[in-house]
């Protein structure tokens, strides 16, 4: 609504939806103090409030409630001085809202209250998923090493599984389809098929591994005959102290060794783990010789697939792999906190698009 009227509230403009507002012809209104047309009440508070003090301040959003023909309206008013001493009132009505916000306020309450329970359950779940993760004590033998494990949401479809056995550590990098809850369950099931297989079965090559998992994962995830669609991607590594030997297998993941200033990459094969068509899988083990001072990197892509830069690009495997070169030298505590600061750097205001999991280990 539109009204223009002078400082002492005479009307000497409308437009079409205040005549309708106010309900009176045009003739009626134009020349009619605007406060007038206000009932009793409103009209003198109206006075006070505008003509008192709008010389000094005008650009105050007012709302006025009245009652035209026994209905009950509401209106938001703001208003501004024209060089003519004369004043212009934007309006418009707000009966509908006003009306409907003490439901609009109940459904905010209810709805609140959802959130906050469903982010106290969330937050368990966080502390259900830490306690699944390996410690840390179980690749102490190693000269350095570090884990960056940052989920995108409070839980993960990233985890790690470590395993030490005689002289020999199993190291592990799950990257479950999905992030967040449908994430994290999958990790729940694939933790307790990895202690099935390594821990209990005493499987040891990392090929025969992958294809147990495979197996095992697609008939968990096979009930009445219908198959979801769901699975991993999956780098299992075993590296025995006694001989330095780096034993590796993986589905859509690779490993990163770092060597002699150089980068050498034994790499996965190219499906995943689980539900997988029009496919025979067959998965290796690939045995490399290690020697004093080499560092080797496994992990999920979540990291090469962050988006930023100048361009908005994916950060990519390449651009990752020629930092860990810059950054050879480094012992891996540092390196972890160069790495962390080179994709924090390159997101930039960007959204975390995936769950991040990376190990580095020096032997």
């Amino acid at each position: 609504m539109y009204i223009k009227f002078t400082s002492d509230g005479v009307i000497k403009d409308l437009d079409e939806t205040a005549i309708k507002f106010f309900n009176l012809n045009v003739n009626k209104l134009l020349d009619t103090c605007y406060f007038d047309l206000l009932p009793k009440r409103v009209n003198e508070i109206c006075q006070v409030r505008f003509i008192g003090k709008f010389l000094k301040s005008l650009d105050q959003m007012i709302l006025i409630e009245v009652t035209f023909n026994n209905v009950q309206l509401w209106t938001e008013w703001v208003f501004y001085k024209t060089v003519f001493d004369e004043v212009v009132a934007i309006g418009k009505d707000v009966t509908c809202i006003k009306k409907f916000q003490p439901i609009i306020k109940l459904q905010n309450d209810k709805l609140r209250l959802q959130n906050r329970s469903m982010m106290d359950s969330l937050d368990y779940a966080k502390h259900i998923q830490g306690a699944l993760l390996p410690s840390t004590q179980l690749i102490s033998r190693f000269r350095d090493s570090f884990v960056i494990f940052k989920p995108k949401d409070i839980v993960s479809g990233d985890f790690y599984w470590f395993y030490k056995v005689d002289s020999k550590v199993y190291i592990i990098s799950i990257d479950c389809t999905g992030h967040g809850v449908p994430g994290a369950l999958m990790t729940v099931l694939v933790n307790a098929l990895l202690n099935e297989i390594i821990k209990l079965d005493e499987v040891k090559f990392p090929h025969q591994i992958l294809k147990l998992l495979d197996s095992k994962l697609e008939d968990a995830l096979c009930t009445n005959g219908k198959v979801i669609n769901d699975g991993l991607d999956i780098a299992v590594s075993k590296y025995d102290f006694d001989t330095m030997v780096l034993s590796f297998s993986g589905a859509l993941q690779n490993i990163q060794i770092l060597t002699d200033d150089r980068i050498e990459k034994l790499c996965g094969e190219r499906y995943p783990i689980g539900y997988f068509p029009y496919c025979d899988k067959d998965f290796t083990t690939t045995n490399y010789q290690l020697k004093s001072g080499d560092k080797f990197y496994l992990g999920s892509d979540g990291l090469v697939d962050q988006f930023g830069g100048v361009k908005d690009k994916k950060l990519g495997a390449k651009r990752f792999s020629n930092h860990l070169i810059e950054i050879s030298e480094l012992p891996l505590l540092e390196q972890k906190e160069s790495i962390l600061n080179f994709y924090n750097n390159w997101k930039g205001a960007n959204e975390q698009v995936d769950d991040v999991l990376l190990m580095g280990f020096e032997v």
